[in-house]
């Protein structure tokens, strides 16, 4: 899929304390793949709900992903998240680290777009409910040329 591809700053990322990773959305899957193929710890996965429910969720939960609810999931589905967050702080207690999208959702744009405050109110409130330090580590993603695999 790439000719090469360039990493800077993974000595940011924490293997010690928890902490959330956050980088912006480009290309939907390959997104979280490959941030968590290069990252130097064990890693979780917040995912749409609505890529759930398919006779694919053993892979998707072998890969550790979660389904998080949206507003657009249908509102009386957002009170299943409160069990998904409280698991996710539990394994934030443990050291573990969490990658969320703080854009959303993908587009096949260069520019940043708008972040959601969700990652850094679930850092805030994980913090208070572990009682210990949860770090928000924002993540640059940059394919260059979003449709021509393989470019120099």
């Amino acid at each position: 899929m790439f000719s090469t591809i360039e990493i800077r700053g993974m000595d940011r990322i924490p293997t010690d304390t928890a902490c959330i990773v956050s980088p912006n959305h480009v290309n939907a899957f390959l997104d979280a793949l490959l941030v968590g193929a290069f990252a130097p710890t064990d890693m979780h996965y917040l995912s749409r709900a609505s890529a759930f429910g398919t006779r694919w969720d053993w892979f998707l939960e072998a890969l550790k992903m979660v389904p998080i609810y949206r507003r657009r999931d249908g509102f009386e589905t957002l009170s299943r998240n409160r069990a998904i967050f409280r698991r996710q702080r539990e394994k934030l207690r443990e050291g573990n680290a969490l990658l969320m999208f703080s854009e959303t959702e993908h587009a096949l744009t260069y520019p940043l777009r708008p972040l959601s405050r969700g990652s850094a109110r679930f850092a805030l409130e994980t913090r208070a409910a572990i009682d210990d330090e949860v770090l928000l580590v924002p993540v640059g993603l940059n394919y260059y040329h979003l449709k021509r695999p393989g470019f120099k």
